[in-house]
């Protein structure tokens, strides 16, 4: 049941290089490292600003229409900056911040294959601007995206205590129009147009439709555009 969104990521993300055109595909990334030096910070056991954890991922990226492949990548969530580890040119830096305006999107994948697709999305200028980075989950006429961020809950006597907590926002984005999606109610009412289909197909398929099961509402997406 896990692999369908995976593959189906996969797919969208080779359509959608193709639909931008990349210029070319390289390894080789020395036009990356004109950024700014990242300061590496530390936190107690088990707290960081990162997706994820605190590992680099075997990543691609759209930088400046070009494709830059097998990099390594993680995507702080409290600054809304994506971190490049760089080790084969031993006269810069070592932790690059690559330059927001420059990027397209980028994937990280991890040790187990899944891959996370990311998409700055420039040319929806609605979506909330907090985050500079989306998570697309579900790509074609309508669009499926997740916002994250992180924020850090300070103590003021100890440092050391500090807490990172991830927050989430939910959009779809239909005719042009993005609506906040805060639950299922949100996501029938963007499709009401075609309520009497829709609440046959959730019931016929068993779908439990629920942002913490984004399959089930990939699946929906798919079959009201089929409709």
């Amino acid at each position: 049941m896990r692999i369908v969104p995976i593959v189906l990521l996969l797919f969208v993300f080779s359509k959608i290089m193709a639909q931008k055109e990349i210029d070319n595909t390289t390894s080789d990334y020395k036009d990356l490292l004109y950024g700014v030096v990242y300061e590496t910070e530390y936190y107690k056991s088990g707290q960081h600003p990162f997706f994820l954890d605190n590992n680099f991922f075997n990543s691609t990226v759209v930088f400046k229409n070009n494709t830059y492949e097998n990099v390594k990548l993680k995507y702080d969530l409290y600054n809304q900056d994506l971190i490049l580890f760089q080790d084969l040119y031993q006269n810069q830096p070592r932790f690059i911040k690559l330059n927001t305006f420059f990027i397209d999107r980028f994937a990280l994948t991890t040790d187990n294959g899944t891959e996370y697709i990311f998409a700055s999305l420039k040319e929806i200028p609605d979506l909330n601007k907090r985050f500079k980075y989306f998570e697309i989950k579900y790509e074609n006429e309508l669009i499926f995206v997740i916002g994250r961020d992180k924020v850090l809950q300070r103590n003021t006597m100890n440092n050391w205590e500090n807490n990172f907590l991830e927050n989430q926002r939910y959009y779809l984005i239909k005719d042009k129009k993005v609506l906040l999606i805060r639950g299922k109610g949100d996501l029938y009412k963007a499709l009401k147009d075609r309520k009497k289909e829709i609440k046959q197909y959730v019931k016929q398929n068993k779908l439990k439709i629920s942002l913490t099961d984004i399959e089930s509402i990939s699946k929906l997406l798919k079959f009201y555009e089929e409709l």
